[in-house]
């Protein structure tokens, strides 16, 4: 998606909790032309799109001198559904919230989406951990194995709001992988990362099948692992972490 359309989504669900939070018209009376600029590799599952709505929000925020809490009566952990929504509901965009999630906090986040804490609090239980704690990470990507996240991510998401016991499954496991990762990490187990990852990519192949995972996505893990390292996708496809 262009970035302009993302800015101007991006505007009017601010505008939107501005309103709904009470804030004083005059407040907001200034005028402003926003612009933006970006590093991230277009289309290869970077977060490129989601990073561009956080940073519009950050702006808006700073340029009107206005609190997540105090002016807009939400919170941090509340703040990543609403650039979520900003991409699903006012563009169409299937996607979710871990991305999100991580540029709102920022650095390292283990992230638990229980069903209870989505229902009873709206938002899912975010730690915040230290950088230092993660070994040496590689980054790779293939910009021409490119694709649109939402295509993407659009089936699975059909198939598990509809009941589908292999889907939800499937979810439940990577999300054991998170945890199994965060005690990892906190216990300086950094033995046990390769197989983590190495699983994760498992389970995802499995899940969305080959077609759609893609051949030049697989070609990167292979390649990966030829030279000694585990890999995972970082999203949708077209860049992958290794450790």
């Amino acid at each position: 998606y262009g970035g302009l359309r993302l800015l101007q989504a991006a505007c009017k669900k601010f505008a939107e909790l501005c309103v709904n939070a009470g804030v004083a018209e005059e407040r907001l009376a200034q005028n402003f032309t926003m612009s933006y600029e970006t590093n991230i590799p277009r289309m290869v599952g970077l977060s490129g799109s989601s990073a561009i709505v956080t940073a519009a929000f950050r702006a808006l925020l700073r340029f009107y001198r206005l609190s997540v809490t105090a002016d807009l009566h939400t919170s941090e952990s509340q703040l990543p559904q609403v650039i979520l929504d900003v991409e699903m509901a006012e563009l169409g965009i299937t996607a979710g919230l871990q991305d999100r999630v991580v540029q709102v906090f920022g650095g390292v986040v283990h992230m638990d989406f229980g069903k209870h804490h989505l229902d009873t609090m709206g938002h899912g239980i975010y730690t915040v951990m230290s950088p230092k704690l993660l070994p040496p990470l590689y980054l790779a990507y293939n910009t021409n194995a490119a694709g649109d996240s939402g295509k993407v991510h659009s089936d699975v998401r059909k198939r598990y709001l509809e009941g589908d016991t292999f889907i939800a499954e499937s979810m439940q496991a990577l999300g054991a992988l998170a945890d199994k990762l965060k005690e990892a990490l906190v216990t300086g187990d950094h033995d046990a990362i390769p197989a983590l990852l190495r699983e994760n990519f498992r389970i995802r192949r499995t899940v969305y099948g080959d077609a759609v995972v893609g051949a030049r996505n697989i070609a990167m893990i292979d390649l990966a692992a030829e030279h000694g390292f585990a890999g995972k996708f970082t999203g949708s496809g077209g860049a992958i972490v290794c450790c």
